[in-house]
């Protein structure tokens, strides 16, 4: 059977591909495609205790058994849609969408927007790129939301992340949540930062130098709209 498999930042980086098409027996599971890639390709090795493995845009375990036609993507660590969450290229605003919460009993609303720094860890940067696994990062990001909403007593939340490649000092990340009193608001939005950096499958990438690419780990640089 064939299976189609996805590589993401650094395992991209790792394999020189984002994608390969692999004629497997029946009956392989998830770990076992795991070792035949490793095989193919060396640079992988590393990787094996940090990644995730998806199946059709699913999270699953190394038993997972795979069938014709699955999606497998390999997922490095990740540290953003319709709706209450959105991904899109266009710049960001907090204060927008708060503008979509607000009112109707709200009596405090916390926006949160992170942007990218101009330097990273000491080196001057014009910009970072920020690239994601298309449908099952607009999911799992509308994920956070209805988590947040089930965690905590807030009206709603909305949250936007931003991909591609992203100037320094613009906004990657905005969430607004709204809620009848501030302490709600506040806890809200920092579980949903945290809360998206380990679930949602978006990396950013340091520009590349002659000779050199790196995958960061996904932490979106800050600041608090106050």
């Amino acid at each position: 059977m064939r299976v189609r498999v996805l590589y993401f930042a650094g395992l991209r980086q790792a394999t020189g591909t984002g994608e390969e098409i692999l004629t497997i027996r029946d009956g392989v599971s998830a770990g076992d495609l795991w070792k035949t890639l490793e095989s193919r390709h060396a640079d992988l090795v590393p990787w094996r205790a940090r990644l995730k493995i998806a199946v059709n845009e699913e999270f699953a375990s190394e038993e997972t058994p795979l069938q014709e036609g699955d999606v497998v993507a390999l997922l490095p660590p990740v540290s953003g849609g319709s709706g209450r969450a959105r991904i899109e290229r266009a710049p960001l605003n907090a204060q927008r969408l708060a503008a979509e919460i607000t009112g109707h009993g709200a009596g405090a609303c916390v926006t949160f927007t992170g942007i990218v720094r101009p330097d990273e860890k000491g080196t001057p940067i014009r910009s970072l790129t920020y690239e994601i696994y298309p449908g099952m990062a607009e999911k799992k990001l509308e994920a956070v939301c209805d988590e947040t909403l089930a965690r905590f007593p807030i009206r709603e939340i909305r949250i936007g992340h931003r991909h591609g490649e992203i100037p320094a000092g613009e906004a990657a990340l905005a969430i607004a949540v709204a809620s009848e009193r501030r302490e709600a608001a506040f806890e809200a939005c920092r579980f949903a930062v945290e809360r998206l950096k380990e679930i949602v499958p978006i990396w950013k990438i340091a520009p590349e130098e002659p000779g050199r690419s790196q995958t960061l780990p996904q932490k979106t640089e800050n600041s608090e709209n106050r």
